[in-house]
């Protein structure tokens, strides 16, 4: 999902696009998100082991428990 809401048709996996990402500095976060960390604002647990993310603009993304370099990532920004 975009800022603006909008979903866009890919035409390509979600992996080969986190691979494409990656060097901009972007994280898989779960199985269908990949996010740019520059517009978290809030990583919170939802006390099931997984995180929800809060995106500028209140878009609210999961961060999963199998993605931890991602977490802990994002952790380390604090």
């Amino acid at each position: 999902m975009l800022a603006d809401g909008t979903r866009p048709l890919m035409r390509c996996t979600l992996a080969g696009l986190q691979e494409t990402l990656a060097p901009h500095g972007f994280l898989r976060t779960h199985r269908s998100f990949v996010v740019n960390p520059r517009y978290v604002r809030v990583m919170e647990p939802t006390g099931t082991g997984d995180y929800r993310l809060t995106l500028d603009g209140g878009i609210t993304v999961p961060v999963s428990r199998r993605y931890e370099a991602a977490r802990e990532s994002l952790a380390g920004r604090k």
